[in-house]
């Protein structure tokens, strides 16, 4: 007796279920959605997408509970949202499907150039009044990646014979992610630093990142502007091999250093009320050029005598000459001065050398003569290693 009420009970709920699901379904018109084709998978930004369906009577006869023979304010739609657009195909409504049947129908949309990769879904509903039945279709959207690189100028002036950096930023402004991103950079003048190439694991869409690439310079880069090639390499979410190519623009610029060579006197030993004519030797020293050169000869009287050398070049020299007349024996001193420009703006620099000009010559002064020129060719040395 105990089992045949627990098997009794047991049927009961049972029943109670099924009851419950159809009356749920059973006003929902016996039609099922099938996605037949999906082309192409996966589709990519831009392109045209086919969804081909097939629609299915499924009515069965003498089971009145479980659908709805009745295909009246019946409707077969799908619904279609970004990045999805409908060109051509259109709804069902009031489908006219025999008992058992099957319609095919073709829908076809454009997907959204700005799409971005990732899986999108696509719903065919089947629907009576607020009553409907969902079948979700799953596109996959493989988009292309795009990276570009920006390289401001570099923090410090670019020297020969030194290093320097440069901090490049690398994104990707495509729909799809990059993947092993290499990064390369050299000419014959710039050799990059460390590794000759750089990798970024990975760049989602919209996605950047920063990249510091350091090079040397070599010694015999002239001053001016330089391009140094560029290279990229990376996979996209297939696999598929892409590249791209570029430019960093730098500027090379490189200090004058100017210096006295040498310094003389014609006579050379200087006596009051005679002409005197002073020459002195400009040197460039440095690896830039210099440029409006000009010396300066300050004497103790005032006035100030300027010789102008123009363009000096790494290595070149030029004289810069003098002449005046002296109208009283005695020790003087003397200002010489040196101005220009180079790639680093402009420049000037002043010493003060000491000089003696003597008397007329009488036979016992020709000793102190002698010694104002030294003194005079001593103290030009000494600006020039000073320099």
């Amino acid at each position: 007796m105990k089992k045949t009420c627990f098997v009794l009970l047991v049927v009961l709920i049972g029943v109670t279920g099924l009851a419950r699901a159809d009356s749920l379904i059973k006003d929902i018109p016996s039609l099922r959605v099938v996605a037949e084709e999906v082309s192409p998978e996966p589709v990519e930004p831009g392109q045209d997408l086919t969804i081909k369906v097939r629609v299915y009577n499924d009515y069965i006869y003498g089971i009145p509970d479980y659908s709805n023979g009745s295909l009246e304010n019946a409707r077969v739609f799908l619904e279609i949202a970004y990045p999805f657009y409908l060109k051509t195909g259109h709804n069902l409504d009031q489908p006219d499907i025999c008992t058992g049947c099957s319609q095919d129908y073709t829908y076809y949309l454009a997907v959204d150039a700005g799409a971005v990769s990732g899986l999108y879904p696509l719903n065919l509903k089947v629907s009576r009044g607020a009553l409907e039945r969902e079948y979700n279709v799953s596109v996959k959207v493989v988009g292309v990646p795009d990276v570009v690189y920006s390289v401001p100028a570099p923090g410090t002036p670019v020297q020969a014979g030194s290093g320097f950096s440069v901090a490049a930023s690398f994104q990707n402004i495509g729909t799809g992610a990059a993947r092993n991103i290499k990064v390369s950079a050299s000419s014959d003048k710039f050799v990059m630093l460390g590794s000759q190439t750089k990798v970024i694991a990975s760049l989602k869409p919209g996605a950047q990142s920063p990249l510091t690439l350091s090079f040397d310079a070599d010694e015999s880069v002239a001053t001016g502007s330089y391009s140094i090639p560029l290279s990229m390499s990376y996979v996209d979410e297939t696999g598929r091999a892409l590249s791209g190519n570029g430019l960093i623009g730098i500027k090379v610029v490189n200090a004058a250093k100017l210096g006295i060579e040498s310094l003389k006197t014609t006579p050379d030993i200087p006596v009051n009320e005679g002409s005197v004519q002073v020459e002195m030797r400009v040197e460039n020293m440095g690896k830039g050029d210099a440029d409006n050169v000009k010396a300066a000869l300050s004497l103790p009287d005032g006035s100030v005598l300027v010789s102008y050398l123009g363009k000096l070049k790494p290595d070149d020299d030029a004289p810069a000459v003098f002449s005046y007349t002296p109208q009283k024996a005695g020790n003087y001193t003397y200002k010489v001065a040196i101005s220009f420009e180079d790639d680093y703006g402009l420049h000037s620099s002043e010493e003060t050398v000491t000089g003696v000009v003597s008397e007329k010559p009488n036979g016992n002064q020709t000793y102190y003569m002698a010694a104002a020129a030294i003194v005079l060719i001593v103290a030009a040395v000494a600006l020039s290693r000073r320099k």
